[in-house]
């Protein structure tokens, strides 16, 4: 499944709250009144965008991944993770399998 054919199905919701977040403004991130949001959400419409295989962007002045460069190999699963994590997702539609995962080229 394509990052298109996954936006179709699930339809995920523009993040509200600011207007610089990651993939094209759907992201949410894991600390403050975006995580507050995210955790409004039954964990079926929830879902944590991660740092895939391949990924070499570097790290920043912090020690943590880079975001947003180029070639950057992103993994969405459906849930709530905490590793690698790079963002959240909320979907209009939920996901009722216990794993499901989409692989990204951003």
């Amino acid at each position: 499944m394509t990052f298109e054919d996954w936006g179709k199905k699930y339809k995920p919701v523009k993040n509200h709250i600011t207007k610089h977040s990651h993939l094209d403004g759907i992201g949410f991130e894991s600390y403050g009144k975006e995580l507050d949001f995210v955790n409004k959400h039954d964990k079926k419409y929830i879902w944590t965008v991660m740092h895939g295989e391949g990924c070499d962007c570097g790290y920043d002045e912090n020690g943590e991944h880079a975001t947003g460069c180029d070639g950057d190999i992103w993994l969405i699963y459906n849930g709530i993770g905490i590793v690698n994590r790079v963002c959240y997702l909320v979907t209009e539609k939920p996901e009722n399998k216990e794993k499901m995962s989409v692989t990204v080229e951003y």
